[in-house]
């Protein structure tokens, strides 16, 4: 395995909008470079997409007392290993 090199998530997403066409492509390199594993994401960030995701979901379905629950992820930077 190749050392961590220190980078963000956000380094990522920063480096590929600037050779990126649009918002779309940005998102679509992004989430190949994941999903092949040509980049990994430490624990602290798939807990904070995942919180980021749940809110987003709960926010799409409205106030409802069915859908409150705490989550408890770490909301520290998303670091690339």
């Amino acid at each position: 395995m190749a050392p961590s090199c220190g980078l963000t998530l956000l380094d990522v997403i920063q480096a590929v909008s600037e050779v990126a066409e649009n918002d779309l492509e940005v998102i679509a390199t992004v989430v190949h470079l994941i999903s092949s594993g040509q980049i990994r994401l430490h624990n602290d960030a798939i807990g904070a997409m995942r919180h980021l995701l749940a809110t987003v979901d709960a926010a799409a379905q409205g106030p409802a007392e069915d859908h409150t629950r705490q989550w408890h992820y770490a909301t520290q930077d998303a670091a690339i290993v």
